[in-house]
């Protein structure tokens, strides 16, 4: 899994098919898929979270991070 780059205000991924994750107040940044949280398809252990990087766009993340799930 890649990790974000550019700035911490600025947090970009390589892949423009790809979103910057950042986990809340840890050292957790990550290029994830984006997906659609009305109809989130994420691959086989992950789950569709909004992103807390620069445009807030939805992503899916890895279950072992234990993020609150979409209803």
């Amino acid at each position: 899994m890649a990790q974000c780059e550019n700035t911490e205000a600025n947090p970009t991924c390589a892949d423009p098919a790809m979103s910057c994750f950042i986990l809340d107040d840890t050292a957790v940044t990550a290029c994830v898929p984006p997906c659609d949280p009305l109809a989130p398809v994420c691959a086989a252990g992950s789950t569709c979270v909004l992103a807390e990087a620069n445009d807030q766009s939805p992503v899916c993340v890895p279950l072992e991070l234990d993020l609150p799930r979409p209803a």
